[in-house]
């Protein structure tokens, strides 16, 4: 119960960084969309927006489990921060708009 209620209140900022790397930053390299989150994670912190720490499109749309799964089955990723963001992207991208 205690997770939840730090969940719902964060949920506006986590939605404010997901929706924005969804929006903007899926057309960048994985490397620049890190330093992209990071900046935005900065700016909503100033403006005293609540998240989650660290929170990035993997965190909060991921399915750890799928995320898991593709790691598993791609070999040449490295089970990295950046890697799982990339596959989470991909993943999104491929089940919501296809």
């Amino acid at each position: 119960m205690a997770q939840l209620t730090i969940d719902y209140e964060n949920i506006v900022g986590d939605a404010l960084i997901s929706a924005g790397t969804i929006a903007y930053a899926g057309a960048f390299t994985p490397k620049f969309r890190v330093s992209l989150v990071q900046e935005w994670q900065g700016r909503v912190t100033e403006l005293k927006i609540p998240l989650t720490p660290g929170c990035d499109l993997a965190s909060v749309m991921g399915n750890p489990v799928e995320v898991r799964s593709l790691n598993n089955r791609h070999d040449q990723y490295l089970l990295s921060r950046l890697s799982t963001h990339s596959l989470t992207h991909s993943l999104f991208s491929s089940t919501c708009f296809h």
